[in-house]
């Protein structure tokens, strides 16, 4: 498996597209989906990293440890105001990303189908304590769910 890349992603004003990973909440079927309705899905993926149950949702970090976090990858246009939405709603400000929890990276997905695209990726800015690692990296198979979660029962 390659390492993942990491860093900011620039695009260039002449790309028609940029690219999102989804690993968590907001994957289909999950609580969050909706923020992503209209958008081509390229189909699933992964990088290299750890996902972590933090509760009520999920949060991933790059990893070498062989490891791998599962996701969708996600199509839009590079001045999509949902990239913005996205941003608040993870509690990311690319301006200021010490200030959150997530923090959004490029990173170099590998598609199932084949092929890699870039794509921004929505990553823990550090670990929290309570955080429980999420064996196999794919939140859909979490199975119950996590005691963390004061909604408790499974998901």
């Amino acid at each position: 498996m390659n390492a993942p890349r990491t860093g900011p992603v620039a695009y260039p004003r002449s790309v028609s597209r940029v690219h999102l990973f989804a690993y968590g909440s907001l994957r289909r079927g999950e609580t969050l989906h909706a923020h992503l309705a209209g958008l081509v899905c390229l189909g699933r993926g992964w990088f290299g990293g750890r996902l972590y149950d933090l509760g009520e949702y999920p949060g991933a970090v790059p990893s070498r440890a062989g490891e791998r976090v599962l996701g969708e990858v996600y199509e839009l246009a590079p001045d999509d105001a949902r990239l913005a939405e996205l941003d608040r709603l993870e509690g990311c400000d690319p301006g200021r990303p010490e200030r959150g929890l997530f923090v959004r990276r490029g990173l170099t997905i590998e598609l199932a189908a084949g092929g890699y695209v870039r794509a921004w990726v929505y990553l823990l800015a550090r670990v929290p304590a309570h955080a429980v690692l999420i064996p196999g990296g794919d939140y859909a198979r979490r199975g119950p769910r996590s005691p963390l979660d004061p909604a408790g029962g499974p998901s």
